[in-house]
C-alpha cells in the first residue's frame, strides 16, 4: 500500500457569482425510489451511488425508455450529516487519522492495518457511504491530470481516446463553470484560470467555481512560493499542475454549498423519470446467466434479500476497495482467493484487488464567520486552502537515494512530485481536526505536504508571531523529523487501480479501455479502481470524466 503523506509545519499567524443556474435540492422526487424487498427489472443496474455511479446513471437515463436502478448503501448526506458535509470548509471534519474521528452515518468507517512506516499506527480511511459517495466527503478540489500523464494512460491501455485533448470534451461536458465573483471576495490573490477548458455557456450539472473568500495568509503563501521558485499556475485544469493557485472547487457559487454527484447528476437523472434509487441497500454480488453474462445484482435492504435484474448490463462503481470486493463475491478475482472461500468461478483474474495506488480561535470572530456564511455566503466557510505542485528542485533531488531518483525518472516530465497545501487552520498531527486546535486565542496557519516548508516560511517571517509551533524549532535532525513524519502522516483517500485497466491478456489487467471486465459479458467497473494508475493531482475531475466517457461508449455500442 502506498500512502500520500501529509505532514504539516504550523506557525501562529497575525492574519486573520452569478446566481446559480443549477438547481440545488435537498430531496429527490417521491416516485424516484425503488420498492425495497421486491424483485424488479431494469435496463441497467448501477452498484454505488457515488461520484461515478450517479454520473453514469444519469447519462444512461437520458436515453428515452432506458430505465436505470442505482444501489446505494447510504442515504442523503445533508440529512444524515447536516452542515458538516454541505458547508465546504467543514470538509476536513471527520477525516482525521484517529479511528475515533469517524462520522458513521456517511462514512464506511474503514481502518487500515498497522502501518510499519508510521510507527505501526492504524489510520482511519474516510470513504463516503452516502448518495454522492466521496464527492460528498472530499475536500471539494476540482482539477485535471497533466497532458503527459494522460498520454501515459492512453499508451499503457492501448487506447488513444484517453489523451488529454480527447478527454477534454468529457471534462467540459460534466461541469458548469462560474468565474470568481470579485464583488464577494478580496483580490489579494492572483487568481488565474483558462475559460477555454470549460463550456462558458453550457455544460453539465456539476458546479465548479471558487470560494467567496481569499485569505490573507494565502496571499503571503503565493508570494513565498513564487520566491521559492514555484510560479503561479493557470488554474490546474489545462493539462499542467506545476505552480501554485487557488484550486477550482465543486461549490455552488451563489449558495456556497458543496456540489456533489447527488445534487448534480442524480437530481438531474431522476427528473427524467427513468431512474430508480435504492438507498440504504447493500449490493451482495453480481448474478450471471449462461455462465459469464451479468444478469442482475443480489441486494439486501433491512435484512430482506431480493434481486434487481439487468437487461443490458451491470455497472459496478463501489470504489477502489469495494468494487474488487464485489467482483470477488461474484466469482471474478484471484483463483486462490475464490477457492479459499468456495466461491464459484466466473472469471479468474489475479489483478482484482491488487495494485493499489494512493494520498478559528477568537470566539467573536468565529461567530462572525458563521453570520457571513449564512447571510451572504462569503468568508472562510465557503472554502479555504491554497495548492501548489512541483518537481523536486535540484538541491532536494541530490539528497535522494539513487534508487529513488531512478524510480522518479520513470514518470513523465510534467508529473508533479511534491504537493503543497496552505491553509488558515491548525492541522496538528492530522488525527482529529475538530479537537486538535490549541484554543489559545491565536490564529494558526499550516503548510502541509511540503519538504520545503521551513524554506518557504522564511519568506513569510514578517507575518508570524513567535516561533514555529509544530513540530517546533528544536526538531532539526533527520531522526527527529522522521519521527514527526511517522506520527503525523495520513493518507489522502485517493485509492485507485485495484481493478486496473489494461490490454487483454496483460498480467494484472481486470478491465479493458471501455471498462468491461475480462472474461464476462455485460459487466463493467467504472470508478477509480479501473484507473491503470493514480495520475497526479486530485482525482475528482477524472472520475467524473471517465464516467462521462464510458456512458458515451455504451451509447455508441462500444
Amino acid at each position: 500500500m502506498f500512502l500520500l503523506l501529509v505532514i504539516a509545519l504550523i506557525v501562529v499567524c497575525c492574519c486573520a457569482g452569478d446566481n446559480d443556474t443549477i438547481r440545488y435540492t435537498n430531496q429527490l422526487y417521491s416516485n424516484s425510489f425503488g420498492a425495497p424487498g421486491e424483485n424488479a427489472t431494469f435496463d441497467y443496474v448501477v452498484v454505488g451511488g457515488g461520484t461515478a455511479g450517479n454520473t453514469i446513471a444519469a447519462r444512461l437515463a437520458e436515453t428515452p425508455g432506458t430505465i436505470v436502478a442505482v444501489i446505494e448503501a447510504g442515504g442523503f448526506y445533508d440529512i444524515d450529516d447536516g452542515n458538516l458535509s454541505v458547508v465546504p470548509a467543514y470538509c476536513f471534519l471527520g477525516t482525521g487519522s484517529d479511528i475515533a474521528d469517524i462520522f458513521p452515518y456517511v462514512d464506511w468507517s474503514f481502518v487500515t492495518t498497522p502501518q510499519q512506516g508510521l510507527n505501526h499506527r492504524s489510520l482511519h480511511y474516510d470513504r463516503g457511504k452516502t448518495l454522492g459517495g466521496s464527492s460528498a466527503r472530499n475536500y471539494v478540489a476540482y482539477q485535471r491530470p497533466t497532458v503527459d500523464s494522460l498520454q501515459m494512460w492512453a499508451d499503457q491501455v492501448g487506447d488513444q481516446s484517453y489523451t488529454f485533448d480527447r478527454m477534454l470534451p468529457y471534462y467540459k461536458k460534466s461541469t458548469h463553470f462560474t468565474p470568481p465573483d470579485f464583488t464577494r471576495r478580496d483580490t489579494n490573490i492572483a487568481l488565474n484560470y483558462d475559460p477555454k477548458v470549460f463550456h462558458n455557456t453550457r455544460g453539465g450539472p456539476l458546479a465548479v467555481s471558487y470560494a467567496n473568500y481569499a485569505s490573507l495568509t494565502a496571499s503571503w503563501f503565493q508570494i513565498a512560493l513564487t520566491r521559492a521558485g514555484v510560479a503561479i499556475n493557470n488554474g490546474f485544469n489545462s493539462g499542467s499542475l506545476f505552480g501554485s493557485q487557488r484550486s477550482t472547487s465543486t461549490i455552488y457559487p451563489a449558495t456556497s454549498r458543496r456540489s456533489s454527484s447527488q445534487t448534480s447528476f442524480l437530481d438531474q437523472g431522476v427528473a427524467t423519470g427513468n431512474l430508480k434509487v435504492y438507498k440504504g441497500t447493500l449490493a451482495r454480488k453480481a448474478l450471471f446467466k449462461r455462465y459469464d453474462t451479468a444478469s442482475g445484482v443480489l441486494v439486501t435492504t433491512d435484512d430482506q434479500d431480493y434481486v434487481l435484474n439487468a437487461r443490458k448490463g451491470v455497472i459496478v462503481l463501489a470504489g477502489a476497495f469495494q468494487s474488487p470486493q464485489l467482483l470477488m463475491f461474484s466469482g471474478v478475482g484471484p483463483l486462490k482467493t475464490l477457492n479459499k472461500y468456495n466461491i464459484p468461478i466466473i472469471s479468474a483474474l489475479p489483478g482484482v484487488g491488487q495494485n493499489i495506488s494512493f494520498l478559528i480561535n477568537d470566539p467573536a470572530h468565529a461567530a462572525q464567520v458563521v453570520i457571513n456564511y449564512n447571510t451572504n455566503q462569503t468568508g472562510p466557510l465557503t472554502g479555504f486552502g491554497y495548492l501548489a505542485f512541483e518537481k523536486f528542485p535540484p538541491p532536494i533531488r541530490a539528497t535522494l537515494s539513487p534508487a529513488t531518483q531512478h524510480k522518479l525518472a520513470q514518470f513523465p516530465l510534467d508529473w508533479s512530485e511534491a504537493e503543497y497545501f496552505a491553509g488558515d487552520a491548525y492541522m496538528g498531527y492530522n488525527t482529529n481536526y475538530m479537537t486538535a486546535d490549541p484554543h489559545d486565542g491565536y490564529n494558526y496557519a499550516t503548510l502541509a505536504m511540503s519538504l520545503r516548508a521551513r524554506e518557504i516560511w522564511t519568506q513569510m517571517a514578517n507575518i508570524t508571531i513567535g516561533l514555529e509551533y509544530l513540530p517546533g524549532p528544536n526538531v532539526t535532525s533527520d531522526e527527529q523529523i522522521l519521527t514527526f513524519v511517522r506520527e503525523s502522516a495520513i493518507g489522502l483517500f485517493h485509492a485507485a487501480a485495484t481493478n486496473r485497466m489494461g490490454r487483454r491478456g496483460e498480467e494484472g489487467a481486470v478491465v479493458d479501455s471501455s471498462c468491461r471486465v475480462f472474461g464476462t459479458r455485460g459487466l463493467r467497473v467504472v470508478d477509480s479502481s479501473a484507473f491503470p494508475f493514480l495520475p497526479p493531482g486530485h482525482p475528482q475531475g477524472i472520475v467524473y470524466a471517465l464516467a462521462e466517457k464510458i456512458a458515451d461508449d455504451d451509447r455508441r455500442g462500444k
